[in-house]
């Protein structure tokens, strides 16, 4: 826990991880960066949401499963009063304990130590994977854009989740969904602001061949250079959203 608040505490000392907070409308993250992107900082953003993620999600869990427990209970008691002396002819018996999932048993409440690997696999393989990704389609528009700028705009994308975990510990469902969606699009919004001229650039600079290619002469090739532009920006950001979704529906379903 320690660790974790002190890692946020010197991330967001960072100019560069405060950005996609404060100023996630403007599109200028590439032209900061530029000359010297880092990978220093997108490790320990991933890295520390990675177990914060799972220790938030295990504590939303415990405070959903301690909820239902008084919940129960009082049910419990409630029918126990009215019954009366009815009681009295069930010999003793109790009630049938409720359904339990992995991290519970009967009374008893047991962390999830698998929420670790999981989100390890999630938001490493997210800044990852879906840098190098766009990195290939860059190459393949002839665009200079190197990798590491694409991993380094990813890994500070994800500094918006850190708060919204802490938030999405609070028992309410409405709430929880309310906070994806605005970390959601806060950090989609980021990025495809930030992509909007790179993408556009690299689609200019191959008109002269994409016509010609396996791009142009498919449906894609309809859409014109613009078209092309937005549906590229929309997949981005549909990714991104879908990412969000994912951390939501693991790490915090509430009942």
């Amino acid at each position: 826990m320690r660790v974790c608040v002190c890692a946020c505490v010197c991330l967001c000392s960072s100019q560069r991880a405060l950005h996609p907070l404060v100023l996630f409308w403007k599109p200028d993250f590439f032209e900061r960066v530029s000359e010297n992107p880092d990978l220093y900082g997108p490790f320990w953003v991933t890295t520390t949401l990675i177990f914060m993620a799972s220790m938030m999600g295990n504590l939303s869990e415990w405070i959903n499963f301690t909820f239902d427990k008084r919940k129960n209970n009082n049910n419990n008691n409630n029918s126990g009063n009215s019954s009366g002396s009815d009681n009295d002819a069930n010999n003793g018996t109790q009630p049938a304990p409720g359904p339990t999932s992995p991290t519970t048993q009967g009374d008893l409440w047991y962390y999830d130590i698998d929420k670790v690997t999981y989100s390890a696999s999630l938001f490493y393989g997210y800044v990852t994977i879906v840098p190098l990704l766009l990195w290939l389609m860059m190459k393949y528009f002839r665009s200079p854009q190197p990798l590491i700028s694409l991993v380094c705009i990813y890994g500070y994308s994800m500094v918006i989740f850190l708060p919204a975990s802490w938030l999405c510990t609070v028992p309410n469902n409405a709430f929880q969904w309310t906070v994806v969606f605005l970390a959601t699009g806060i950090g989609a919004g980021f990025i495809m602001l930030n992509f909007r001229k790179t993408i556009n650039d690299a689609i200019n600079q191959a008109q002269d061949w994409i016509g010609a290619s396996a791009v142009g002469r498919s449906c894609l090739g309809r859409l014109g250079q613009k078209g092309l532009a937005w549906f590229l920006l929309f997949l981005i950001g549909a990714i991104h959203i879908g990412l969000g979704f994912a951390m939501k529906l693991y790490f915090f379903s509430y009942d």
